[in-house]
């Protein structure tokens, strides 16, 4: 449910907020980790029709059940129609001709376009822009950025810009685990968070997350003795989690981690992964962690760029492999 009572941490943003909703701004920036999960808190919030007295939700108004079940006609989520990122179609087609009708049942209209999630083209920043210089009365645009550097200048500084700080592990899994999570699954939905609460919910609520994170650890524990060939065949099998591939790399990242310090320090309190820790430990003793855990950098910055998929999984993979045997044969040298 989105609410703000529901938000842990970035306690300052969020009596902020509060403060706006009788009266909002026509555009926001939200920056950084949970940055979803807060945009339709605020959204929920100016559109509800019976507040409580701290400017939160109410949740039992017709707007708010309306707006919980995806079917409040005066907010519109932006989706790319037909390509991976929010496109300049798309911004003409659901946030000009969407602005350009009154609210059909509240005061406000209120349009997120999650640029952390899909991409925002230039060419739809630039699209964007013209309605964001002379935005009509009823309007308020919330943009989710992973990042705001990397949306336009102008239209930032049309905006107001929150930066939102991640939130601690163990703030996160408390709060996992009031809302009555095992304690094991919700140490595991915190340490794959990446410090957004709203990150951990939906990983908690994906019963397929655990079966993508077996498979990916059992691929990473072969890796080694396969051949360069077989390595090639799995990037192949990768391409089935496309769609999730910063999950995949936050999985992959934490396990050589482990590895890492482990290898490092021979310390097994320090690793975080503690249903892993007897695996971690073997792998410890094949390789460092350390080269693979930049390969899989390398290769998020590339995802992040749009290389092609499928060639960059197969360099990080390769990279990956090589690490692993230089590794192995340096120790065999040395000994």
């Amino acid at each position: 449910m989105s609410a703000f009572s529901e938000i842990i941490g970035n306690e300052n943003i969020v009596n902020s907020l509060k403060s706006t909703v009788h009266f909002p701004h026509h555009a926001y920036v939200f920056d950084g980790g949970g940055s979803g999960f807060l945009a339709k808190a605020f959204a929920k919030a100016l559109l509800c029709k019976s507040r409580n007295d701290d400017d939160d939700s109410c949740g039992k108004c017709t707007s708010c059940k309306m707006f919980e079940s995806g079917n409040n006609p005066d907010f519109i989520f932006v989706k790319p129609a037909e390509t991976k990122s929010i496109g300049a179609d798309d911004i003409r087609q659901q946030v000009i001709i969407g602005a350009a009708t009154r609210p059909y049942m509240y005061k406000h209209k209120v349009f997120i376009i999650d640029e952390a999630k899909y991409g925002f083209t230039v060419g739809a920043q630039t699209v964007f822009l013209k309605t964001l210089e002379e935005p009509p009365d009823y309007c308020v645009f919330i943009i989710v950025a992973k990042n705001s550097k990397s949306l336009m200048a102008t239209i930032v500084s049309r905006a107001v810009v929150y930066r939102l700080k991640s939130v601690n592990f163990k703030e996160i899994s408390d709060f996992l685990i009031k809302k009555g999570l095992p304690e094991h699954s919700a140490i595991l939905c915190a340490v794959y968070s990446g410090g957004s609460v709203g990150h951990a919910l939906r990983i908690a609520n994906d019963e397929n997350f655990l079966l993508m994170r077996e498979s990916i650890i059992q691929m990473l524990r072969n890796l080694a003795s396969q051949s360069a060939a077989e390595i090639l065949l799995s990037a192949k099998e990768l391409e089935k989690y496309k769609e999730n591939i910063n999950d995949v790399l936050d999985i992959a990242a934490l396990w050589f981690r482990d590895v890492a310090v482990f290898y490092s320090t021979g310390n097994e309190e320090l690793i975080i992964q503690t249903d892993l820790t007897d695996e971690i430990k073997r792998a410890a003793e094949q390789y460092s962690g350390n080269r693979e855990i930049n390969a899989i950098i390398r290769a998020r910055r590339l995802i992040d760029a749009n290389v092609n998929f499928l060639l960059t999984v197969e360099t990080m993979l390769l990279n990956v492999w090589d690490a692993q045997c230089d590794t192995r044969q340096f120790e065999r040298n040395f000994v």
